[in-house]
């Protein structure tokens, strides 16, 4: 799924609550839940460059244009996110409690940050919750970006629904 979609969604369900540690568990619950749902995502197949290099061999790598070209996109995403949220919130639902909406956005963020960060360490916790995530996701293949996209927005509408209650 979409990491902008985990963060929409997750900060839906943050505003059910008002304890913002219930929020960042719904976040990281609706991830894995989320991953589930057929969908698609964009290639980030040339993050696969960064594996295993030393810090300055990753700096020069991430200034390759296909690598900053993902690594621009994947911060886009996120910071596109977090605006909606907030404008929502702002603008259309200012009764929602802030702090436990941007907690459970920030649990829907987490599992791909820890992926990112295992899918680079030769750490074993980190490579135990790399299988986890990666078993996490829907088995389902070829999944067409209409098909893929249109689970997403309605998973998106859902949870502007719920900040708006």
């Amino acid at each position: 799924m979409l990491i902008g979609v985990h963060i929409i969604v997750a900060s839906g369900l943050g505003s059910l609550t008002e304890n913002p540690a219930i929020a960042f568990a719904l976040g990281i619950a609706s991830h894995f839940i989320g991953d589930k749902i057929p969908h698609w995502e964009y290639s980030i197949a040339p993050l696969d460059e960064l594996k295993r290099k030393s810090v300055g061999e990753k700096l020069r790598t991430c200034l390759k244009k296909d690598v900053f070209r993902v690594l621009s996109f994947i911060g886009l995403e996120i910071g596109g996110a977090f605006v909606l949220v907030f404008a929502i919130v702002h603008y259309v639902a200012p009764q929602a409690h802030f702090l436990p909406v941007l907690a459970g956005g920030f649990g829907g963020l987490l599992p791909d940050v820890l992926w990112g960060f295992a899918d680079n360490s030769k750490n074993k916790i980190l490579q135990a919750y790399r299988r986890l995530h990666h078993a996490s996701h829907t088995k389902a293949e070829n999944v067409s970006l209409r098909h893929g996209l249109i689970w997403q927005l309605a998973a998106v509408a859902i949870a502007i629904i719920l900040l708006d209650r």
